[in-house]
């Protein structure tokens, strides 16, 4: 199983808080961390833990943050000979983490927004000889459409993880997806309805559908809800519920992780129920410890939860 992801790769800069400072506030932090992530990062690395074999094309910085991702990317298995570099800055995250494991975070584009020149041939061959191709929104919408074009012109399937930016993508985008994937917050900013109910998020993805026009699938983050996908074949979606954690510690990269595990599932031609089950059960994984990167599951791991998971909801 191979799978390209085309996106983002950042320095996450982790700042504990209790709440956020208002204007001229200043306020204490309990601990700062600088970790390994963006969410094309998270997707790939995500997904050659969960067993597959992934590309990484991204682009990396001119600083010292970027011989510590791309060691990271190639520690963990994926291959990236076919990313690019840019002068100035790597991507960065500032990651505002509360007590609750909840968090608020600030994008600094950086290399992310400033890629030197077009895919290469040989990244487009990589993309059309792949299983799937998984793209984020922390990229510019040009890489993401090159790629896309050159998925859809081999029949390969391509999964948009709306992360990075709620707007509404090109149109010269949506024509060569299969499945676009918000969460409930981008969901409500692409829609302007409610998602505070499963009545409200079926509202909000068949206005989706309708607005698209394109005939895509919709798989919807959830969190502790769970999730929904909404089948472009089908007229009512499919709900899941979400697979409690032991703890609840950081939930960054739990939607990156979501949405790999399903992209793996999906390549071994599991049912969707099934892609949903497996997709949660790693999130779950991912969430009882900090940061992104250094929290995303094994296969060996997520077995296990899914397994767990399983027992409990007989």
């Amino acid at each position: 199983m191979r799978i390209v992801v085309v996106g983002s790769v950042n320095a996450d800069v982790f700042v504990s808080v209790d709440r956020l400072p208002s204007v001229g506030e200043t306020i204490a932090s309990r601990e700062s961390r600088v970790l390994p992530g963006g969410k094309g990062a998270n997707q790939a690395i995500a997904a050659c833990r969960l067993g597959a074999d992934v590309e990484f094309i991204g682009c990396f910085g001119d600083d010292a943050f970027a011989a510590m991702l791309s060691s990271t990317m190639t520690g963990n298995g994926v291959g990236i000979s076919m990313c690019s570099k840019s002068d100035g800055p790597s991507g960065q995250a500032l990651i505002f983490s509360f007590p609750s494991g909840d968090n608020s975070i600030v994008l600094v584009g950086g290399a992310n927004r400033n890629w030197p020149g077009a895919l290469s041939g040989n990244a487009c061959d990589t993309i059309a000889n792949s299983d799937a191709l998984l793209l984020q929104r922390e990229i510019p919408d040009w890489v993401n459409i090159q790629a896309a074009r050159a998925a859809r012109s081999a029949g390969v399937p391509v999964i948009l993880d709306m992360g990075g930016d709620s707007g509404m993508p090109p149109d010269e985008l949506l024509e060569d997806v299969d499945i676009v994937s918000p969460n409930e917050t981008e969901l409500a900013a692409m829609t302007g309805l409610p998602t505070t109910s499963h009545a409200d998020v079926v509202a909000a993805c068949r206005s989706l559908q309708t607005r698209l026009r394109h005939g895509l699938s919709i798989l919807v983050k959830l969190g502790a809800r769970g999730s929904c996908f909404f089948d472009r074949r089908a007229d009512d979606p499919m709900f899941q519920s979400a697979c409690r954690p032991a703890r609840l510690v950081d939930t960054t990269g739990a939607g990156d992780t979501f949405t790999a595990a399903f992209a793996v599932a999906h390549c071994r031609r599991s049912p969707i129920v099934d892609c949903l089950r497996f997709a949660s059960a790693a999130a779950s994984v991912c969430i009882e410890s900090l940061g992104a990167i250094p929290s995303l599951p094994t296969l060996h791991d997520t077995d296990l939860r899914l397994k767990r998971f399983a027992e409990r909801t007989r």
